[in-house]
């Protein structure tokens, strides 16, 4: 039954004019009521993920909603990757749709996952979304655009689709996912240039939609919810359509998702919009009264809630209960620490300080008032005789020969080893504490700072460093001052500091983003204003360490181009450019 209503309180799609009416009405579609259902999933945790969804669906149903939206690939999460490749995971994974189709009850619902590809050629599954409605999956859509850039690899597993599918009583609902909406001119992910030939939003500007849904697992980069919104916001008003955008929210391995997720009508206003890093259902009227104004976090408090997030997503998937933190007294090991307390609560978070006769007692004193502050256990493990054991042991062999990193590192080893002996033991996951700044340029001991499970900040340069504890000490007051004020040093040989040996660190950020991430040349990075002699410096140094980096701990990407599964550089190369 195709129902009227008069138009001027709708905004949800388009209005239509009909003849030999005194009025303008508007067609008012089977479902009255979107809930875009933003939820945190595990990938392979088929059970899990289906009685999540099925909770949030009576979520949905409760507040009122017809049908609900679930993010991309849902059922099976988000990225499986390889695991794609087994049969029993598709299989899994069909079973939990089949499971999932025949528990929900009065409410439709839009869900991604994994579809057996039918055909006789192409990749083995599609990425698909599915609409279930009275226990049948009535449609199916399949991504069309699939990503290989960056941390995406989809065209490795997905076979894609080539149409869009709509839904609705007068199909005026077009779905697609993710990637199908980024190939606009001026917002796409190929740095402005249109990465794909065919545009799926072309497509839907064929149809008579009204309603774009698109099912996403968008991660979070600093600044990205904002672009997002934004892209959404003027794709609505360039299509004249209302869009309902599903995002992931939650970690997996090195991803952070925001979710984030938002509902625009065709002039470019928010419906609504959800909170940013926590499961939530927003539901959205078909005749919305008001719109709201978009809601940002600062970039510092964005970083530091996805951290948070990353965190405590990675250790309670992946079973660990309790963290280990070696603190040093500096802005890192702090910063670290800080961010497994707000992730994982005070009683599971153990700090282990190892000072050495080079050690400051104002890095002591430090490292002591921040676990005071924060309220955690710590041990402290003296390195001063067992280093000593180690030049003794090297004396005969290193005679008249300078101190230098050898001796550098062998403290930072022995370091490690006690961490690692400390985790071992007692099951703790052993998160390591160096930044991005460091990682690129390689200053940082391969078994000795780098070891560990988890690298939190590695992808967080120094001087946003001190901007997310700046943030977070807004809070409360856990990261002792003297900490901001004193130089970053890494206390392995007298009186050392970072500078020493690196540029400063502002000018040493600005030139790793505009190699790393910009993918700027060292002679254009040099226009920039920068030395041309450090500039080199600095590029050689991120050339050199590939070795290193690949011998590092995963870390939670919160920029661009991080140093995780997005970044894959030879370390057998001659190139200078």
């Amino acid at each position: 039954i195709v129902r009227y209503r008069t138009a001027g309180v709708a905004r949800f799609g388009r209005s239509h004019s009909f003849p030999n009416s005194r009025t303008e009405t508007r067609i008012i579609m089977e479902y009255t009521n979107f809930a875009i259902a933003q939820i945190n999933t595990t990938i392979g945790d088929f059970e899990g993920n289906v009685d999540k969804i099925l909770g949030f669906a009576r979520d949905a149903r409760e507040q009122g909603a017809d049908l609900v939206c679930f993010p991309e690939l849902a059922v099976c999460g988000y990225p499986p990757q390889d695991l794609l490749e087994r049969p029993a995971f598709i299989e899994a994974n069909q079973e939990a749709l089949e499971e999932l189709t025949q528990r929900v009850e009065d409410i439709d619902i839009l869900v991604g996952y994994a579809a057996p590809n039918p055909g006789e050629y192409g990749k083995r599954v599609h990425n698909s979304a599915a609409l279930i409605k009275d226990g049948d999956v009535l449609s199916h859509y399949h991504k069309q655009l699939l990503p290989t850039y960056d941390v995406f690899d989809e065209s490795r597993h997905f076979e894609p689709g080539d149409e869009i599918t709509t839904i609705g009583l007068d199909n005026e609902i077009a779905l697609t996912i993710c990637e199908d909406i980024w190939n606009e001119p001026g917002h796409s992910s190929g740095h402005g240039q249109p990465r794909y030939e065919r545009n799926p939003l072309g497509q839907v500007a064929e149809t008579d939609a009204e309603v774009l849904v698109n099912l996403s697992a968008s991660p979070f980069v600093r600044g990205k919810p904002e672009k997002r919104v934004r892209m959404i916001q003027d794709l609505a008003q360039k299509y004249d359509v209302t869009i309902v955008f599903a995002n992931l929210v939650g970690g997996n391995d090195s991803l952070i998702f925001d979710g984030t997720s938002v509902a625009v009508d065709s002039q470019g206003n928010i419906i609504d919009q959800a909170d940013s890093f926590r499961e939530e259902v927003v539901v959205v009227s078909a005749e919305p009264e008001t719109t709201v104004t978009a809601s940002f976090q600062g970039r510092a408090e964005s970083v530091y809630r996805g951290l948070t997030v990353g965190l405590r997503d990675y250790m309670g998937k992946c079973g660990f209960d309790e963290a280990l933190v070696g603190l040093s007294g500096g802005m890192d090991s702090s910063l670290t620490a800080t961010l497994a307390v707000d992730a994982l609560g005070v009683s599971n978070v153990h700090g282990v300080l190892m000072p050495s006769e080079i050690t400051s007692s104002e890095s002591v004193e430090d490292a002591e008032e921040l676990a005071e502050n924060l309220g955690i256990d710590t041990r402290t493990f003296p390195i001063k005789e067992l280093f000593k054991n180690y030049l003794q042991l090297f004396d005969e062999e290193f005679a008249g020969l300078e101190w230098d990193t050898t001796e550098e590192n062998l403290q930072a080893r022995i370091r490690g080893n006690i961490l690692m002996a400390l985790s071992n033991k007692y099951g703790h996951l052993l998160l390591t504490t160096g930044n991005k700044s460091e990682l690129a340029v390689g200053y940082c001991t391969l078994y000795g700072d780098m070891t560990g499970g988890l690298a939190v900040i590695s992808d967080v340069p120094k001087t946003m460093v001190y901007e997310v504890a700046e943030y977070r000490n807004t809070r409360e007051h856990v990261i002792p001052r003297r900490v901001f004020e004193k130089p970053p040093t890494a206390e392995l040989a007298p009186d050392q500091k970072d500078e020493d040996e690196l540029p400063p660190y502002p000018i040493l950020d600005e030139i790793i983003e505009l190699y790393v991430e910009e993918r700027m040349p060292p002679s254009a990075i040099a226009e920039e204003g920068f030395d041309p002699e450090v500039v080199d410096q600095v590029v050689r140094m991120i050339d050199l360490n590939e070795y290193k980096r690949q011998q590092a701990p995963i870390g939670l990407k919160v920029t661009s181009k991080s140093f995780t599964m997005g970044w894959r550089m030879p370390i057998t190369q001659h190139f200078e450019g």
